[in-house]
């Protein structure tokens, strides 16, 4: 933090708040000790690690974390939310693309007694049962927000979701932030939970047309103008995909890009490429 400080960078803290294993490795010590947390898939088998934050001992574990993060003097919050952990779980979508998570017993029963009708009897992208599902982690980002605004006003809190053309791993077809990952964005943005927001670059061949500028548009209708949209672009491999990508950035009038897998950019063998594209990319970078 002091060295970012000192050269000029905003440093924000990255957190894969939707995962608690991160690909296939370790799962955390609460979500081992806490089994009975973990999402539930509409056939009843449960996830290897993830956590539902249906259940409020879950919230509050993962609000822990932010308040250690918040410890140091970071700048941000980024809210990575579509990352969803362990392959094992995959496909984590039905074929219409719709979450095929949040069967905990909380929402089950929230919903029978809300509805009167069975989830597990209705489609899986029925909008009264998504809608329901995607409550919790709106709950969760309220509290979120008052922690780290509680903190500093100034401390901005970004999120990464997905998009209508988006896959991820094993999953062919995610569609976007409600149905794909039950996250209610456009209420986010309009109770001012968050600041930024971005839609991650993964196009699926389940459905055509996916670009960086739709994928870029689709958040911004999300969001209804009530915060910033970043484009996403994959880190460029020369200068002159970064010249593409500033000139998509200025065409779209984007504030920001998110050049994802940055740290491939001292890769071994990009080395032939990798002095000619920082020098490109020092021309646009902020005071040193």
């Amino acid at each position: 933090m002091a060295y970012g400080h000192q050269i000029g960078l905003e440093i924000h803290a990255w957190v894969t708040i939707n995962e608690d294993d991160h690909g296939w490795g370790i799962i955390s010590r609460f979500s081992r000790a806490h089994p009975q947390f973990r999402w539930i898939k509409r056939g009843g088998l449960p996830y290897n690690s993830q956590l539902s934050f249906a259940f409020p001992e879950v919230r509050k574990y993962k609000l822990e974390l932010i308040k250690e993060i918040l410890r140091y003097d970071t700048d941000g919050v980024f809210f990575d939310w579509m990352r969803t952990g362990d392959v094992r779980n995959e496909p984590q979508a039905t074929p219409c693309g719709t979450a095929d998570f949040g069967y905990e017993k909380p929402l089950v029963q929230s919903f029978q007694a809300k509805f009167d009708v069975d989830p597990h009897a209705i489609p899986n992208d029925d909008e009264r049962w998504v809608t329901l599902r995607a409550e919790p982690q709106t709950l969760f980002m309220r509290e979120a927000r008052q922690l780290i605004k509680g903190k500093s006003e100034r401390l901005r809190i970004s999120m990464m979701g997905h998009h209508p053309w988006s896959y991820r791993g094993a999953t062919p077809w995610i569609n976007g932030n409600f149905n794909g990952l039950l996250l209610d964005v456009k209420t986010w943005a309009k109770e001012g939970l968050i600041d930024e927001a971005v839609a991650a670059g993964y196009f699926t061949s389940h459905v055509k047309g996916g670009t960086p500028a739709k994928a870029y548009a689709y958040m911004q209708e999300e969001v209804g103008g009530k915060c910033d949209v970043w484009l996403y672009w994959w880190l460029p491999s020369n200068a002159a995909e970064f010249g593409e990508s500033i000139k998509a950035g200025e065409e779209l009038n984007a504030k920001q890009i998110l050049y994802w897998e940055g740290d491939y950019l001292d890769y071994k063998d990009r080395a032939a490429d990798a002095g000619e594209l920082q020098k490109v990319m020092d021309k646009y970078a902020g005071p040193s």
